[in-house]
C-alpha cells in the first residue's frame, strides 16, 4: 500500500492506493480531502457572515495550490511535539 497526495479540482486530496501486478493503480478507500490556507481562510470569513464572491474562490484555489496539507502537517508535528513532552513528565 502507498499513500499517494494528489490535487483535483484545485483541492488537495490523499489516497491510498495499491500497485497490481501489471502497474496499475488500484485504490483503496475513499480519499481524504486535506485543507490547505485557503480552505482555511474561507471558513474563517464566512463563519464571520462574509459572502464569498468570484474573486474570494479564486483566491481560496490558489493559496490550496501554493498551501497544499499545510494544515495537516501542523497537526502531525504538534500531535509529536505533545508526545514528546508527555513522555518527558512522565520520566520525571
Amino acid at each position: 500500500m502507498i499513500r499517494i497526495k494528489y490535487i483535483h479540482a484545485g483541492v488537495t486530496r490523499m489516497a491510498v492506493a495499491q500497485i497490481l501486478p501489471d502497474g496499475e493503480l488500484e485504490f483503496v478507500g475513499k480519499s481524504e480531502v486535506t485543507p490547505g490556507i485557503g480552505d482555511t481562510v474561507a471558513a474563517v470569513t464566512t463563519a464571520a457572515g462574509i459572502k464569498p464572491c468570484g474573486g474570494c474562490k479564486k483566491r481560496q484555489a490558489a493559496l490550496n495550490k501554493a498551501t497544499p496539507g499545510w494544515l495537516s502537517r501542523i497537526l502531525l508535528r504538534s500531535s509529536q511535539l505533545v508526545d514528546r513532552l508527555k513522555a518527558r513528565v512522565w520520566k520525571r
